[in-house]
């Protein structure tokens, strides 16, 4: 066979060209440790325990978490303290530190009742605010004694005066050794007036 017929065949033949493993215009096919490619000119790696990594689960360069920096710095810090609940112990007690006192309740509605109502006539338009405020004040002059876990409740009543007579009773279930209350009355030319304190011991 002449060169000239060689050559002829060799520049007929099909060349084939060189098989690139990744094609240059087409990123690299995902794998199984990797579902996403690697962006491209970085190499692959697999994920460390501890690192924080993008929302492709993928970054260049392992770092740790901000979080977990912040949680570190916090404890290397001695003025750090968790916030713990406060938990209070039961104190065991079952009796009051302190009584309640008939006499000093009764001295208290009589003054409040003097003060608020004196010199006062009856009209039935402002009563019902006023036996709210008389409750109001009677309870506040009781919270300055001090008594401690008791439920203190407060009722006054204001009538108009008028030749007829009032009643007033109450009910209670209660504990008799600790639990009291205290009455008193006022009166003037056109109104009674009665104030009642009850007193709870909260166990």
């Amino acid at each position: 066979m002449s060169t000239d017929s060689v050559n002829k065949m060799n520049d007929s033949s099909p060349v084939h060209p060189k098989k690139h493993p990744h094609p240059p215009n087409h990123p690299p096919p995902a794998c199984a440790a990797h579902p996403h490619p690697h962006p491209p000119g970085m190499k692959g790696h697999r994920p460390r325990a501890g690192t924080w990594h993008g929302k492709d689960g993928l970054s260049g360069t392992p770092t740790v978490s901000r979080q977990r920096n912040t949680a570190d710095d916090q404890r290397s810090d001695k003025s750090y303290h968790p916030d713990i609940p406060l938990e209070l112990e039961p104190t065991y007690k079952m009796e009051p530190d302190s009584r309640f006192s008939i006499r000093k309740v009764s001295k208290i509605i009589k003054s409040v009742l003097q003060e608020q109502l004196a010199g006062k006539k009856y009209e039935a338009s402002i009563m019902n605010k006023k036996s709210k405020t008389v409750c109001d004040v009677i309870k506040d002059r009781i919270k300055e004694l001090d008594l401690d876990r008791f439920k203190i409740l407060c009722w006054v009543c204001i009538s108009q005066k008028n030749n007829q007579s009032m009643q007033v009773t109450s009910r209670c279930l209660w504990d008799s050794k600790f639990d009291n209350f205290a009455c008193e009355n006022f009166e003037n030319s056109t109104m009674y007036a009665t104030g009642i304190v009850y007193a709870v011991y909260m166990e």
